[in-house]
């Protein structure tokens, strides 16, 4: 039996409350009684009574008394820090048969398991005096000690913050404590409902209505991963247009150049690009002509939804046709477009979404790796712009020194070969650079040039063949052409070069 007991031991042995005890402690009637830091310890022969055992509780019972008054969340914090000082004073015992202090062996202790040491101190000083029941949180939570909040001051917190005019959550709350006071409502204060918004509102839900749904895809909505593996490398490109985040000088003006590429969706290899002062149909076709005739055709291509690369010319179809031909009652098969000819199956991209499209890390890429160390770098956005930017294009330094689509055009030449023959982390590659793994392609589907040059013109709208032939662009074609005045009424395509 211990020859000091703690004021809770000595308050069930006495039959007196905690606070009784202390106070015969401060008053001398327990003699011996010493105060040691905040709690007391009382010998056993300060009371007759004391030096009885008391009633033997079984440690279930012992342990689970004081947890069964206190929510899940602070009953496992509780037993996760007895856990922690079971941990803490074997460890002492090992580092005593070793020299080490107990002092320092704590300090080691709270270190190796990122605790503070006064923490674990006064945890132990609580075990020590209390049990279990001293590792209790005593701060707000438990039940009858928290704020009371409405469920109909919930539902109009929620109506007010989940909004896409993204309200601040402080002014929603004055909102709901204005109307608590009239409606009767309990309403908490604000710290307690910032943490109950955290706790109650999951993040998509908060992303969801206060951002919109194209945040929710972005931050929150699960996708597909691909599996890089099983596609053979020169089998699917993918394409976009990208403007710079670079000014060159363009006829006279300063103007931010657009790069059309595809790549390949395997290796990451660059397989065409093309600079022009704005993207078109003629960069697409431009690059893409590039590519086939250096690596053959694809077996299939990921373009972008935008105007130029979802046109009819290349899908064989407008927007609303490929639309209605999902619903089943699109009945075309005399049109086809340039994939379609070309034996290229054609998807595409879900608008606004990144991950759709593997092409945008190659132009981050792009943008720090070229673009940010030329000198009228203007930056993604304009908290990137440089403040000297507009000062120093009005400069004749600048005009002189500035690069144009022709000078910058092998600079960037340069920059994709590096990148092709840079070792990548992505996924599937495992530290290869894209030209090694572009090189275990094992077929090459080629193209004749002829017949390359004849599909890659660029084709017009369906156009009708009137008395004066085809008007095209203000012009009239064919007037005198027999083959063609046998075709009136009719609905031809005219296909021209770019430029021409």
């Amino acid at each position: 039996m211990p020859a000091n007991l703690s004021i809770t031991e000595a308050a069930q042995r006495l039959g007196l409350t905690e606070r009784a005890v202390r106070l015969r402690c401060a008053s001398g009637k327990l003699p011996g009684a010493r105060r040691v830091g905040r709690t007391w310890r009382i010998p056993v022969s300060a009371d007759p009574r004391l030096a009885e055992t008391p009633p033997k509780e079984t440690p279930n019972d012992a342990d689970l008394d004081p947890l069964r008054a206190v929510n899940l969340q602070k009953r496992e914090a509780a037993l996760r820090r007895a856990g922690l000082i079971q941990e803490a004073e074997k460890f002492c015992r090992l580092a005593a048969r070793e020299g080490l202090g107990r002092t320092e062996a704590l300090q080691h202790f709270a270190r190796a398991h990122d605790l503070a040491f006064r923490s674990l101190q006064r945890w132990i000083r609580a075990y020590n005096t209390d049990g279990i029941a001293g590792l209790i949180d005593k701060r707000r939570g438990t039940p009858g000690h928290g704020h009371p909040f409405s469920v109909e001051a919930q539902d109009r917190l929620k109506q007010l913050f989940l909004h896409g005019n993204k309200p601040d959550l402080a002014a929603c709350w004055r909102i709901v404590a204005l109307e608590g006071k009239k409606n009767g409502w309990q309403v908490p204060p604000y710290d307690c409902v910032r943490r109950w918004v955290d706790k109650n509102i999951p993040l998509p839900t908060r992303v969801l209505y206060r951002e919109g749904p194209s945040a929710y895809e972005a931050r929150c909505a699960p996708y597909i991963v691909r599996d890089f593996d099983s596609i053979p490398p020169g089998s699917v490109w993918v394409g976009d247009h990208h403007q710079l985040n670079i000014s060159v000088r363009h006829r006279g003006k300063w103007i931010r150049p657009w790069l059309t590429a595809w790549i390949d969706m395997r290796s990451r290899k660059v397989m065409g690009h093309y600079l022009a002062p704005s993207p078109n149909q003629g960069t697409i076709l431009q690059a893409l002509r590039r590519g086939v005739l250096a690596h053959g055709l694809p077996d299939s291509v990921k373009i972008d939804n935008g105007r130029d690369y979802d046109s009819e010319m290349f899908t064989g179809t407008t927007k609303q046709k490929r639309r209605a031909l999902k619903k089943g009652y699109l009945d075309e098969a005399g049109i086809s477009g340039l994939f379609n000819l070309l034996s290229i199956d054609v998807s595409f991209a879900i608008p606004y979404h990144a991950k759709s499209k593997s092409i945008e890390r190659f132009f981050d890429t792009l943008d720090r790796q070229l673009c940010k160390y030329v000198p009228t770098y203007c930056g993604k956005d304009a908290s990137q712009k440089p403040e000297d930017l507009n000062e120093y294009l009005k400069s004749r330094e600048a005009v002189a020194e500035a690069f144009t689509l022709e000078t910058f055009a092998p600079r960037l030449e340069r920059w994709i070969a590096a990148y092709d023959n840079t070792p990548h982390k992505g996924e599937g590659m495992n530290g290869a650079t894209p030209n090694e793994v572009f090189a275990t392609r094992t077929s090459k589907r080629m193209a004749d040039k002829r017949s390359l040059d004849l599909l890659l013109r660029v084709w017009s709208r369906p156009l009708k063949v009137g008395k004066n032939g085809v008007r095209f662009r203000n012009v009239y074609y064919g007037q005198y052409n027999e083959r063609l005045v046998l075709c009136q009424g009719r609905t031809v395509r005219v296909s021209y070069y770019r430029g021409h």
